[in-house]
């Protein structure tokens, strides 16, 4: 058993060479259902985005509106250019029930996207209107 561990892994460090520009380490490597701790996780490197886009989308009081992501984007900033809270949610219409809350004043952001089709993000601002600024990379 010892062996084909030491196979394994010795296989998975060659591979991990290899593809060095593509992958980087972290904690726990889950490979073929073995976990192997305080070896490493293989992902996708991020520093690969390459293409910013830049949306304002316009947002009037309580009117849900959306913004649509492009294939491949693997990377988002949303903010209010106005101090006011915005919601958002993956479904037309949840705005209303189900949603996730930028707080006025911040932004939300994230970079472990990775959308092989496009994507749209439903908003409403419930407190005034606003533009949103929204960033993405792909």
């Amino acid at each position: 058993m010892l062996k084909k561990l030491k196979k394994i892994i010795d296989f998975i460090k060659e591979l991990i060479r290899k593809m060095r520009k593509y992958l980087c380490l972290a904690s726990v490597l889950v490979l073929i259902g073995l976990v192997i701790p305080a070896f490493g996780i293989i992902t996708i490197n991020q520093t690969m985005s390459d293409t910013p886009t830049i949306q304002n989308i316009s947002m009037m009081t309580t009117l849900e509106t959306y913004v649509s992501l492009a294939g491949g984007t693997n990377k988002v900033c949303l903010q209010a250019r106005a101090d006011v809270p915005v919601r958002f949610a993956f479904i037309s219409g949840a705005t209303a029930t189900t949603w996730v809350t930028i707080k006025a004043g911040t932004n939300y952001y994230d970079e472990n996207l990775f959308f092989w089709s496009g994507k749209t993000i439903y908003l409403l601002c419930p407190t005034g209107d606003t533009t949103l600024e929204v960033l993405s990379w792909k």
